[in-house]
């Protein structure tokens, strides 16, 4: 919801207080919940679709096509989730919508592995990645 956008981010999600979920219990799947605002996240949500035991993704709002997506291609349209709820995911699949994600910063604090699509925008931790390495962002330093 709006509402979520427009909280300070320490407040959503403290991952000093102890608010992250262990690697251990995370679930062992790719998530993504967002609008259908890009074509590759109807791609994605046609992959969920296919492969639901690999990917949980989800359209949480349709822009484009406002009678709503056809559920039996991408599945029935979800509530928008907490990042605490994000966050019990190890996989998080960060796509590209109208522009880059804003939620990107969010994300890292999960302790989750973030997989990213190739992208015409450009944000500030892209110089710092490299096509198929691990980077590692340690906020304590």
């Amino acid at each position: 919801p709006q509402e979520l956008m427009f909280q300070n981010p320490l407040k959503i999600f403290n991952s000093r207080k102890g608010e992250v979920v262990s690697w251990n219990e995370k679930i062992e799947r790719g998530y993504f919940r967002g609008r259908d605002s890009n074509p590759s996240r109807l791609k994605l949500c046609e992959l969920s679709m296919a492969h639901p035991e690999d990917i949980d993704a989800r359209l949480t709002w349709n822009l484009h096509n406002k009678k709503g997506q056809d559920p039996k291609k991408y599945g029935e349209q979800v509530k928008h989730v907490s990042y605490p709820e994000m966050g019990k995911f190890k996989y998080q699949v960060l796509v590209d919508g109208t522009v880059a994600p804003y939620r990107t910063a969010l994300l890292m604090q999960m302790d989750s592995v973030i997989l990213k699509q190739k992208s015409m925008y450009y944000e500030w931790w892209y110089r710092y990645m490299k096509p198929w390495q691990v980077c590692k962002f340690d906020a304590e330093k």
